[in-house]
């Protein structure tokens, strides 16, 4: 058995188009890799519901490495179900809230679910909007996310967390939006934590963008694209077209 994690935006929904797509011909070679008695899933910054409802048409997967490797879960029937979960103290998230709630967009991730704060419209499916932080219920916040606008200005932020919160938080920049989760978590971390549940096991990681570099250094096999940062294919094994061609790879070796 082989497990290939991917990263979902930018990479399975492609944004080269006037709409994001997935491919057809990617879709069928996820199929007819879970076919073979392999586990195909996703290592996203998305929270665990967001990826859920953005993901389709693809069928529910193996595992789901989300939040930035906060949260690792897989789906029994229509339920999520909790594998790995590490929280942020709700102070953190509260005084980031505060300090950057005038950008685009601020999400909470907690306990699976997407709250959108500020904002009351606009947005993914997923979310649940609250006028402000004061609203927003009691809970494992696992995350929260910042749509900054420009790329520039998420670096801005993102350097400003990593900073101030050395200590206790990681930030990730993912071109105009930045992730921040607790100190530990990234998505590489995420697939050591599938690694621990599925020991002996060959994994590969295929990514796109700047926070999908600890995935791919932590996987077996990396996989990256020829549209992606120069700083990101220099941590890849293989620079593919698209994940087809990585799974195709992968099945050869």
């Amino acid at each position: 058995m082989k497990i290939f994690a991917s990263d979902f935006d930018g990479t399975l929904r492609r944004y080269d188009r006037e709409k994001p797509y997935i491919l057809e011909s990617d879709l069928d070679a996820i199929a007819s890799f879970r076919a073979a008695g392999n586990l195909f899933g996703m290592c996203s910054g998305r929270a665990f519901d967001s990826i859920l409802k953005e993901q389709k048409p693809i069928p529910y997967t193996d595992f789901y490495i989300v939040t930035t490797g906060a949260v690792i879960g897989r789906v029994n029937g229509e339920r999520k179900e909790f594998l790995y979960e590490k929280e942020i103290r709700r102070t953190y998230a509260e005084a980031i809230y505060e300090k950057y709630h005038d950008n685009e967009v601020f999400y909470v991730h907690m306990d699976g679910d997407l709250y959108r704060i500020g904002k009351l419209k606009g947005g993914e499916s997923a979310q649940r909007f609250l006028k402000d932080f004061s609203k927003l219920p009691e809970g494992k916040i696992e995350g929260v996310s910042i749509g900054a606008g420009t790329r520039e200005n998420a670096y801005r932020i993102v350097t400003e967390i990593n900073e101030a919160y050395s200590e206790v938080l990681n930030g990730f920049q993912n071109n105009d939006y930045l992730d921040v989760v607790a100190k530990g978590c990234s998505k590489g971390e995420g697939i050591n934590q599938l690694r621990s549940m599925y020991p002996d096991t060959c994994i590969a990681g295929i990514g796109d963008s700047y926070n999908d570099i600890p995935l791919l250094d932590a996987a077996d096999v990396a996989f990256t694209f020829d549209f992606a940062p120069e700083m990101v294919q220099k941590h890849a094994d293989y620079v593919v077209h698209d994940v087809k061609e990585a799974i195709e790879i992968f099945m050869k070796l």
